[in-house]
């Protein structure tokens, strides 16, 4: 087991010598985007905005949130870069209209329910 971990650290250390660009690049993206490589699905995104997750960005909970989703104040998109902000989702995800469509579906959802 030990000459496998050896093996792989020699491994991953003469590719990185050998292309320093590709470590560069690696560099600059984890610069770039705090993305933890899990994305939140549409439900969960907006159940988090429900719950306050995303009160330091101004976000309200609860029957504020529902309050301002009818307002307008609250809109999938304005959700999904929340999302982006906080890590919670890839930079694409802004562009993606499904997933877009998704979260002001379950928009929908949440404020017929409550």
């Amino acid at each position: 087991m030990k000459n496998i971990i050896n093996s792989l650290i020699f491994t991953s250390m003469f590719v990185f010598m050998a292309n320093p660009s590709y470590a560069d690049e690696l560099v600059m993206k984890s610069k770039i985007s705090h993305f933890t490589g899990y994305e939140t699905n549409p439900n969960n995104l907006v159940d988090l905005g429900y719950q306050g997750y995303f009160k330091p960005q101004g976000i309200p909970s609860a029957s504020l949130f529902i309050h301002q989703v009818n307002t307008g104040k609250i809109t999938a998109k304005k959700l999904v870069q929340i999302g982006i902000d906080n890590g919670r989702l890839s930079e694409d995800k802004i562009n993606d209209d499904n997933y877009i469509n998704s979260v002001a579906n379950y928009l929908r959802f949440v404020n017929k329910i409550n």
